[in-house]
């Protein structure tokens, strides 16, 4: 695949606000500055205040386990997506990563290492390094290499990296599963913790280590469910209606965002003989920089108190239609000079 166009807005169906006539010209709505974003604060009444006040690039923000940090994706001077690590308390922002490309930070339980998906020397792998940045890590899991980008947690017990996507060489159930690689004791073989032939996203696992959240779109539309992790169960429903960008608050308490109505929605469980699923929307979540179902927008600290955003700029008034005449003729124009027929 080539790149064609760059700039069009994208909303949290990750859909493009963008259309082509039978003539062949093109109309698009831009997307928001990245670069005149910032980082909020949000309790869970939808009460907003500024977290990282500087303007900047900002994507992925992550709470470190104290707090006191965030783990951010933004782009290096060669534009390349890296991982920067922003002290809350200094106001200080430094880069974490600097090869190749990497995105969707994980903070490891005692916040001493940061994991992560990297794209090197053309090949993608999960990685694991040092958040103060005293060496540059390593690939985790034994000889695991990725086929496309994936979401990345770590459990709260440090003993598993859980991701999604595909490995090299590897036939999964369906085209896109998740697994988890072991973190402590004897290294051993990466575990497939959800596999079907739909495509499931997004794996989140509870504090306890029991249960696993993800997303998946078997029925056709992205769901949340969860399943026991690593063990035999069943899966059970959670979201009501589309939904994606699963986090656990508490091992009784899922926060997800709803896409039909573009809101942040805590779902509390109540685990017995069935599972009773009680779900409350807490805030609009249309002011922030949407995610998707591979990947998470946001955070919640600890305590679930407060939740990470990135806020883009406030347009002024409506976003003005660009409209580009002969559009299939500059895209064979692209594909022609990329050597494509």
């Amino acid at each position: 695949p080539i790149g064609v166009l760059d700039g069009i807005n994208v909303g949290r169906r990750a859909l493009a606000d963008a259309a082509i006539s039978a003539s062949g010209t093109m109309a698009f709505l831009p997307a928001a500055t990245s670069s005149n974003s910032v980082v909020v604060q949000v309790d869970r009444a939808g009460r907003e205040e500024p977290l990282v006040p500087k303007p900047g690039p900002y994507s992925q923000p992550r709470f470190s386990p104290d707090g006191r940090r965030l783990s951010l994706t933004m782009p290096d001077s060669k534009r390349a997506d890296q991982i920067w690590i922003h002290d809350l308390s200094t106001d200080n922002t430094r880069q974490l990563t600097f090869d190749g490309e990497s995105q969707r930070s994980a903070w490891s339980p005692d916040g001493s290492r940061v994991a992560f998906f990297t794209t090197r020397g053309g090949k993608s792998y999960i990685w694991s390094a040092p958040a103060d940045g005293s060496n540059p890590g390593q690939r985790a899991g034994d000889r695991l290499e990725l086929v496309t980008s994936a979401a990345v947690s770590w459990t709260r017990d440090g003993k598993w990296i859980v991701w999604d996507g595909f490995i090299v060489g590897v036939k999964g159930a369906g085209s896109d599963d998740i697994y988890a690689i072991p973190m402590s004791g004897t290294p051993g073989e990466v575990q497939s913790a959800v596999a079907t032939p739909a495509q499931e996203q997004t794996g989140e696992v509870s504090p306890d280590g029991k249960w696993i959240a993800y997303v998946s779109d078997d029925v056709g539309k992205n769901q949340i469910y969860i399943q026991p992790f690593l063990a035999p169960g069943g899966r059970t429903l959670v979201s009501a209606g589309a939904a994606q960008e699963p986090v656990w608050v508490s091992n009784n308490e899922l926060v997800f965002v709803n896409v039909d109505s573009d809101s942040a929605t805590s779902a509390r469980l109540e685990f017995g003989a069935t599972i009773k699923i009680t779900r409350t929307a807490l805030f609009d979540l249309r002011p922030y920089q949407p995610g998707s179902s591979s990947w998470r927008s946001y955070d919640v600290s600890r305590d679930g108190k407060s939740f990470v955003f990135v806020k883009p700029s406030a347009r002024r008034g409506t976003p003005e239609p660009v409209v580009v005449l002969n559009w299939a003729q500059e895209v064979k124009r692209l594909m022609a000079a990329a050597g494509i027929r």
